[in-house]
């Protein structure tokens, strides 16, 4: 299934009014003619650079980075093609992993820094920790589809049902009927920030789950 940005990606006001209730700073990095935004959530210890999930920005996953501050300096990526970070032309787990170095050394987080990734952000802290020290990796619920495996369980299909409902207008008993159990807080910003997302960046990426072989990264992941 091919496609296309057919819809323009929208940052709703609203959505926008939610940064100002999160506890962290925006920081913006360059990288190539992308420019990356990521939430800083700051502290003395140990750098963790969160890597969301397919539709997921930056700001979704602040009911995690707050559970963290106490114990490290959580640094949370806006994907290419989420959130507030630009779209670019190209989302595969190369583009992912470089946009994730990149961000290392923009923000120059050493060598200590632990990748921790969710589902698509669990594949790409996988192909970013081969590439260069970093003090580990955590891979939460990373898709283990791939050529000769069973597809994806979600299909594309729901994804982008889930988008089109977003860029019309959905609000938080929208997303509920989707996603049942989750806390009326993460309803409401799914509802705001899910048209942040790009259409072709969501079928590129979930394509990818079935192109791109997880195992052949795995066994170079460094253990610590």
């Amino acid at each position: 299934m091919t496609v296309t940005s057919t819809r323009l990606r929208q940052v709703r006001q609203d959505a926008l009014a939610d940064l100002a209730d999160v506890p962290a700073v925006s920081r913006w990095v360059r990288h190539g003619d992308l420019a990356l935004h990521a939430l800083d959530y700051g502290g003395d210890g140990v750098a963790v650079l969160v890597l969301p999930g397919i539709t997921s920005p930056a700001v979704t996953m602040d009911f995690v980075a707050r559970e963290l501050v106490d114990l490290c300096r959580p640094v949370v990526l806006d994907v290419r093609g989420r959130g507030l970070s630009d779209t670019g032309g190209s989302w595969t787990l190369d583009d992912y992993a470089g946009d994730a170095l990149a961000v290392l050394d923009a923000l120059e987080l050493g060598p200590d820094t632990i990748l921790f990734g969710h589902s698509m952000g669990a594949r790409i802290a996988a192909v970013a920790a081969t590439r260069r020290p970093v003090g580990g990796a955590v891979l939460v619920d990373p898709p283990l589809s791939g050529p000769g495996r069973s597809p994806y369980p979600t299909t594309l299909e729901a994804f982008l049902g889930q988008l089109h409902k977003a860029q019309h207008g959905t609000d938080a008993d929208g997303v509920a009927r989707s996603w049942p159990r989750w806390p009326r807080r993460e309803q409401e910003l799914r509802a705001r920030w899910l048209s942040s997302c790009d259409e072709a960046a969501i079928a590129a990426t979930h394509a990818g789950f079935e192109s791109e072989d997880f195992f052949d990264v795995w066994p170079s992941v460094p253990a610590r």
